[in-house]
């Protein structure tokens, strides 16, 4: 029973109108060889009449003329029935050939004849035309409209469409086989991913932990290099600052002797030791000599 109401559900999505999603009512088919509800594709091409009408599956561009296909159509019959039959209590049953339906309330009192009758020989649907993808009666299958057609039995008609949607199933089933397949391999990739960029993450930050460390160490090191070059310059300066203060002392004293020599009076011994020293021709006056002149004084 479950693989039954599998088949069912299954059945159910290959018969639904992909306009509306439900199953088929009144089903045609275009020239590109897709189907969907009369009204559905009618209303369709209605919302843009400017445009040439086309396939909403395909974007091909199609005739106005609609082809029904009475195979479709009984087949989503069958479909809701099997449905019904599942969610209603059993009934007994009634041959299909003595089904009649019964006429809408103020309507004509005779029997109308069921929908697997021909509507024109009032036989039943018993050939499939393959050219014109509808299901005829005997009749029809003799009849110049269809006597050069392609015509098969309706039962094999159905076995070939069964096939067709088993195919079709089968190709769904493997396109989501392939999706499941590559959604492992993405969220694979994904998790490769970040693992990986974890690392390089932690990476990245030892790499510039390290380089944080040289960094800080030569900028210890080039700051102790210009603090001892400046002590270095500091003490020279120092010492060329005491030499130039000890010259400057020298030469005030010196002139200050100087000053005091051109105060004084006409005296022969000055003259006796400006011209061994400060005279020509002898040793230049040095703070000693004065120093020295100035005592003997």
């Amino acid at each position: 029973m479950a693989s039954e109401a599998s088949a069912l559900e299954e059945l159910h999505s290959e018969l639904t109108c992909p306009v509306c999603l439900e199953l088929f009512r009144e089903p045609v088919i275009l020239e590109c060889g897709h189907h969907f509800c009369r009204q559905c594709i009618t209303q369709c091409w209605d919302a843009k009449p400017e445009e040439n009408p086309t396939c909403p599956q395909c974007r091909k561009t199609c005739t106005l003329k609609l082809r029904p296909n009475s195979l479709l159509c009984n087949v989503v019959d069958s479909v809701r029935r099997a449905r019904a039959m599942d969610t209603q209590p059993r009934t007994p049953t009634v041959s299909r050939e003595r089904t009649l339906r019964l006429p809408v309330s103020g309507s004509s009192p005779d029997l109308v004849p069921e929908p697997d009758l021909c509507e024109e020989h009032e036989e039943k649907l018993k050939l499939f035309c393959e050219d014109d993808q509808v299901a005829i009666c005997l009749v029809c299958g003799m009849s110049r409209d269809h006597k050069t057609h392609s015509v098969i039995p309706i039962n094999e008609a159905f076995e070939n469409y069964k096939e067709k949607l088993s195919a079709a199933l089968q190709r769904v089933e493997l396109q989501m086989e392939e999706a499941s397949c590559s959604q492992t391999l993405t969220n694979e990739k994904m998790m490769d991913l970040k693992e990986n960029a974890g690392t390089l993450e932690e990476q990245i930050s030892w790499e510039f932990g390290q380089l944080r460390q040289f960094l800080d160490r030569e900028e210890e090191e080039a700051k102790a290099r210009v603090r001892r070059e400046k002590e270095e310059r500091l003490r020279l300066l120092d010492q060329t600052l005491t030499h130039t203060t000890q010259q400057i002392s020298t030469l005030e004293i010196t002139a200050q002797l100087l000053q005091e020599k051109l105060r004084e009076e006409e005296n022969p011994a000055q003259l006796r030791v400006r011209g061994g020293g400060v005279g020509g021709g002898g040793e230049p006056c040095t703070a000693e000599g004065n120093q020295e002149f100035h005592q003997q004084r």
